[in-house]
């Protein structure tokens, strides 16, 4: 019964040590070409050469680094509807997602779709729709 608690007192506390994450340095390496900083708490940094021993002799400027699509999506333009129905389907393929009908009778402004942020207005909110928009810009 001692050695159990001996046992406990000894391997709790340096399991607390070995499970907590380590704080990666600022390296200063951008997140993505059109983008500094991580746009997401959960989001880790680019690994520098001094964060990790298999980047020790890896030039981290020849690796890939993908455009950050929060800068994309702000680029795609509202898509207007004539009618009182946006339909959006998906792209089509195994990596789309199903058909979405979204109601526009109702809305005073833009909708947004929630699988991804793409803006449907209807035509005859034109006006309402640009000007949200360059409220939000």
């Amino acid at each position: 019964m001692l050695a159990r608690l001996v046992r406990t007192r000894l391997v709790g506390p340096t399991r607390l040590y070995s499970t907590e994450i380590a704080k990666q340095p600022a390296t200063g390496i951008a997140q993505a070409p059109n983008r500094d900083k991580p746009w997401s708490t959960s989001q880790r940094p680019r690994p520098g050469p001094e964060s990790n021993a298999r980047f020790e002799q890896v030039d981290m400027s020849l690796q890939p680094t993908p455009l950050s699509a929060q800068e994309l999506i702000q680029q795609e333009p509202i898509r207007l509807v004539h009618g009182r129905r946006a339909v959006c389907d998906g792209g089509g393929g195994p990596l789309g997602h199903p058909k979405i009908f979204i109601n526009l009778v109702r809305q005073t402004r833009s909708t947004t779709m929630r699988v991804f942020t793409v803006e449907f207005a209807s035509s005859r909110l034109l006006t309402t729709a640009t000007s949200i928009r360059n409220r939000v810009d």
